[in-house]
């Protein structure tokens, strides 16, 4: 038998607040693209500078996952910037240098980048990939292909 209470409290609770189609994503900084010219800048100044791992480190600190698609596709062009700038001899260096935080963002514009191919850049897509895995091994792979966010 089921006992009658007066409580009402479960009337209160919003379940319309747990509903999937009201769900946002948490806003990150950097979204609106105010950051993206400056940090263009900064990682041009740096690959004229041959600094290719301080490029890639400016180029993927703080990525816009957030955002419309022009604001990520700015950014994903600098990442491409420093790939195609970054010689075969010294890809292995720079990725020894990033934290798994920071490969796993790089994998996320490598397979943006592998998506839209292009003769400049095309080769060396999978040379950084090579390098990535060895490095973070398998489970960099899986987490971006898991992650919801998409840079």
């Amino acid at each position: 038998m089921s006992k009658n209470t007066a409580s009402n409290m479960f009337r209160k609770v919003n379940v319309d607040e747990f509903d999937e189609d009201n769900f946002q994503d948490d806003v990150i900084d950097g979204a609106d693209g105010s950051d993206v010219a400056a940090r263009a800048s900064a990682v041009r100044g740096s690959i004229n500078a041959k600094e290719f791992a301080k490029a890639m480190h400016q180029a993927l600190e703080n990525p816009p996952q957030a955002g419309s698609d022009d604001v990520k596709q700015q950014n994903a062009d600098i990442v491409a910037d420093v790939i195609k700038a970054t010689k075969v001899p010294d890809i292995a260096g720079v990725v020894k240098d990033l934290s798994t935080d920071e490969i796993d963002i790089l994998m996320k514009y490598v397979y943006r980048l592998m998506a839209t191919p292009h003769e400049s850049y095309s080769a060396s897509l999978l040379t950084w990939h090579k390098q990535m895995v060895t490095q973070a091994g398998m489970g960099c792979i899986m987490r971006v292909l898991s992650d919801r966010k998409s840079v």
